[in-house]
């Protein structure tokens, strides 16, 4: 508990925003660093294309136009933070966390300029891959939010190097797993235990969110092992958890994949060559209109289970055809 206590939370706030502008927000949101906020707060809270499934009802239109409470697990930048700032265009409260304090921090300040208030954004430094860790910001969300709507486990990395198995470095391998795979179950976990605690409802009212690999994706991904595999081991995670739930009787909590497809992070840059940052810069999508997209269906999901997409395979093929002139003649290797 003494530890916990000396954990402070970044709490940050910005000028009014409307609705009006919130498609704005959403564009400008990766500029904000031309703007300079005031010092951060410290406090220290006591403690320190989607496939529907079920009906709609007047409650959920409510709560959809509601703002909601959001949990996002490696926001610090990438398409967490886009995801974040997306979220507070609408009004959302959100909770972030990242392992490095000074990133989180330096997040939290950007966001400032999208958020409606001085206690919308909330940030905790977490490394996901620790169970303590993770449970400590449970604990935190649960104090500063109260509830949760919305679960993001979006944490994640590709490896600090591109190469064969066998080429890694075991702590490499290690790493990547804790943090896509063993930070999801973490994740869920806590979450589950948060959503229960809340108000029952017949139908899912609490959701959380996965970032796993469809086999089309792991198939065309020359990321290295770890990656892939954690990733794929991500998708079951959210099919066996729907599972359970359903099995357990547990109708209030909905468990679904999002599948971002290429996105243009340093996640998909590190140990790249000249020639496949290339490929890259064609292909992949920026964090902010990714984002965009995706999170109005975060907001207004229904259902059990199911799968949120920013472009479909065949819209991926017909990328790839667009800029085919382009890849010619470059190889991703030299």
């Amino acid at each position: 508990m003494t530890d916990l206590l000396t954990r402070a939370s970044v709490v940050v706030g910005t000028p009014k925003a409307t609705r009006g502008n919130a498609r704005l927000l959403r564009l400008r949101h990766a500029r904000i660093l031309t703007h300079s906020p005031p010092p951060l707060a410290l406090d220290y809270c006591g403690l320190f294309s989607s496939k529907m499934q079920g009906m709609t009802t007047e409650t959920d239109i409510m709560q959809q136009q509601a703002p909601l409470h959001v949990v996002i697990t490696g926001a610090s930048r990438g398409l967490g933070f886009a995801l974040a700032a997306a979220h507070l265009s609408y009004g959302d409260r959100i909770a972030i966390c990242a392992r490095n304090p000074a990133n989180l921090e330096r997040a939290c300040e950007q966001l400032r300029a999208v958020a409606e208030a001085d206690d919308q954004v909330i940030g905790f430094p977490c490394d996901v891959g620790s169970p303590q860790q993770v449970a400590n910001f449970a604990d935190f969300v649960k104090c500063r939010l109260g509830h949760v709507d919305r679960w993001i486990n979006n944490a994640g990395t590709a490896g600090r190097q591109k190469r064969p198995l066998w080429a890694l470095a075991n702590e490499d391998i290690a790493a990547t797993n804790a943090t896509n795979l063993s930070s999801v179950l973490l994740g869920c976990a806590e979450a589950v235990r948060l959503m229960r605690s809340q108000e029952t409802a017949r139908q899912p009212r609490y959701h959380i969110f996965n970032l796993g690999f469809t086999r089309f994706g792991a198939n065309h991904s020359r990321t290295p092992v770890p990656h892939k595999a954690s990733k794929l081991g991500v998708a079951a995670v959210t099919r066996y958890l729907a599972q359970e739930l359903k099995e357990q009787g547990v109708h209030s909590i909905g468990v679904h994949e999002i599948s971002p497809g290429l996105v243009n992070t340093e996640l998909l840059l590190t140990d790249t060559t000249p020639a496949a940052q290339t490929i890259i810069a064609l292909l992949a999508e920026p964090p902010e209109p990714v984002a965009a997209t995706l999170v109005p269906q975060i907001r207004n999901i229904r259902g059990a289970t199911s799968t949120l997409t920013y472009r479909s395979q065949l819209g991926m093929l017909l990328r790839v055809a667009r800029h085919l002139p382009s890849l010619l003649g470059k190889r991703l290797d030299r």
